[in-house]
């Protein structure tokens, strides 16, 4: 589905038409929190600006390093460095709560995806130079 060249709005309509749970799923998995390692520094700059700080640091817990540096990558190095420190300062925490902070971020990025907010990509693309 992320790779489809049409309305992808549209699919999804006709989908929920027929099984608003399929869609649902599709549409989640379509925007799967990993996905958010393929994004621009710039669209990854938008989201951490317009999503709270709280919901950063708890879904970023046990992310691997290469994620986590992308993501705070797309940071001025010192709020990067604050970021850090508030990702290592918190307690282990229950998987749940930390998935449930994915969800919610997946959600602002959908919403803001589709009010053509962000260029969100679903998946990666080769980029002319």
């Amino acid at each position: 589905m992320n790779r489809y060249n049409g309305n992808k709005s549209q699919i999804i309509e006709l989908m929920k038409k027929h099984n608003t749970n399929v869609a649902d799923e599709i549409q989640e998995k379509m925007y799967d929190f990993d996905s958010l390692i393929k994004q621009t520094d710039e669209t990854l700059t938008l989201l951490l600006n317009d999503i709270l700080d709280e919901l950063w640091t708890m879904s970023l817990k046990g992310v691997n390093s290469e994620f986590l540096a992308r993501v705070l990558g797309a940071l001025p190095k010192r709020l990067a460095q604050v970021y850090q420190q508030q990702i290592d300062g918190l307690s282990a925490q229950l998987l749940s709560k930390v998935i449930a902070a994915r969800k919610e971020i997946m959600s602002i990025v959908r919403d803001m995806s589709k009010q053509g907010d962000i260029e969100y990509r679903l998946f990666e693309e080769e980029t002319a130079g």
